[in-house]
């Protein structure tokens, strides 16, 4: 709340120090409203003219810099080689816009993520010196609030946009930001430990909660203490809360409400946290007192475990690990639907005071529109936000099969959302749910009990 606090006020302070500098600057009304223009050049408010040579200041997340393409470039053609991966997809990105928008050059800068860009985008807001674009995720929401983002006008492509990808980024109706890409979480399977079990990975996949569950057990039995069942999420904060969000979900509830309560303790996640229960009881001696992320991930590609979720980062260091992985939409329960979390989704948006507005809006419309997504996908793997993108690129899902069920969960989930805001001390209530969490992981302790004490613990945070 104290970061809330202060952020509100650098942003007040910067509106009344832009509003003495520029007595010609919009009103916060009018920058509120959606542009009905997101064509290739702004206006001067002089003269009505073209703008000519105008250079777009991006604050990227997701994308290199241009000092990052241009040194990777130069590295490569000494090379004899093509650049390629993100940064090929960022530099192709940078010319298609170019050229559509003669006179317009895009200049990205990378200036951190998470807290330390929070910071960067106060300070430059405050000094004079805000970019016209800046990517987010975790921010997005608290910076939408404040006012500090212009409302976008994407009447002509809010249909084609995935609704849970764009949720942080809107409020009252209007949206002040779009993706770049997205994330989702599904069931990573190793198949040399089902083959070891007695199963066909190409067929005995689990659909339902239920039979996640028996197989684990089967699996773990079999096993004997050479490999087990699944692999839980133990760590500290929201690494756990993210792997518990989709199972919540699929039974259309979530951690906090849209007004930022806290929903520790409802029927629905009383249903979870007894299944994680039953889940963790296959999981490795131990694997419930783990901290590191990276050893519990790694479990599975190592052969220890049979099934876990986890997001489509995964998949390179799975290939690294020399793991034969497969990849498969998450069980749901019995009587819920599909649900999942929403993560690594960077979020652009148009500052409010950004120089070149119309310009601004045209960026962020592009990189979520349908060529702008493609010539991402022509490079790399990622989870495309728009869906009419994967008809531009027939062959994705043939050169990257792994994503395909990342994708449905994505683009079919009837419930998918980022991770709640809770309105006051949201680091405490963390702290609150990771004690909740090793509650939940002890057998010896009562869930429902549990879960009472930590909702009435959560809601003394928000007194």
């Amino acid at each position: 709340m104290k970061r809330l606090k202060k952020t509100m006020i650098f942003f007040m302070l910067a509106g009344l120090l832009l509003t003495a500098c520029n007595n010609s600057s919009s009103s916060s009304n009018e920058s509120d409203a959606p542009s009905a223009s997101s064509g290739a050049t702004d206006k001067t408010a002089e003269s009505g003219k073209e703008q000519k040579d105008v250079t777009l200041v991006v604050w990227v997340g997701g994308m290199n810099s241009s000092e990052e393409i241009e040194a990777d470039k130069e590295k490569k053609e000494k090379e004899g080689k093509k650049i390629e991966g993100q940064v090929a997809a960022t530099y192709n990105l940078i010319a298609a816009f170019e050229k559509e928008h003669p006179g317009v050059k895009l200049k990205f800068e990378n200036h951190g993520w998470g807290e330390e860009l929070t910071q960067n985008v106060q300070r430059a807001v405050l000094g004079g010196t805000a970019p016209d674009v800046v990517a987010g995720e975790s921010q997005v929401s608290e910076f939408t609030k404040l006012g500090a983002y212009k409302a976008l006008n994407i009447d002509d492509m809010k249909d084609d946009i995935i609704p849970g990808t764009i949720k942080a980024a809107t409020k009252n109706g209007k949206v002040y930001g779009l993706p770049l890409k997205s994330g989702t979480f599904a069931l990573q399977y190793n198949r040399d430990v089902l083959r070891k079990a007695g199963y066909d990975p190409d067929k005995d996949i689990p659909t339902t909660w239920d039979e996640l569950l028996k197989m684990s057990e089967e699996i773990t039995k079999k096993g004997n203490g050479e490999y087990y069942g699944f692999m839980i999420e133990p760590s500290a904060g929201t690494g756990s809360m993210f792997r518990f969000h989709p199972w919540l979900q699929q039974l259309g509830s979530d951690f906090g409400t849209s007004e930022g309560d806290v929903l520790f303790n409802t029927p629905e996640a009383l249903k979870v946290y007894e299944f994680q229960r039953n889940l963790s009881l296959t999981s490795p001696p131990g694997a419930a007192a783990m901290t590191d992320e990276g050893q519990i991930l790694s479990a599975l590609h190592s052969g220890k475990v049979a099934f876990q979720i986890d997001g489509p980062w995964q998949i390179d260091w799975a290939k690294g690990d020399k793991c034969d992985c497969g990849y498969a939409r998450m069980p749901v329960p019995e009587a819920g639907k599909t649900g999942n979390s929403i993560i690594g989704n960077p979020i652009y948006s148009v500052l409010r005071d950004s120089k070149n507005p119309d310009l601004a809006e045209a960026f962020v419309k592009f990189i979520a529109s349908p060529e702008g997504q493609a010539i991402q996908m022509r490079e790399m793997a990622i989870l495309p936000v728009n869906k009419k993108a994967v008809d531009l690129v027939p062959d994705y899902f043939t050169r990257y099969p792994e994503m395909k069920a990342f994708y449905d969960e994505l683009e079919q989930s009837v419930n998918l959302s980022p991770l709640p805001e809770f309105k006051k001390n949201s680091s405490q209530i963390i702290d609150i749910w990771t004690i909740l969490k090793t509650l939940v992981f002890d057998p010896k302790q009562d869930i429902k009990k549990a879960a009472d004490q930590s909702q009435k613990n959560a809601e003394d945070q928000l007194k």
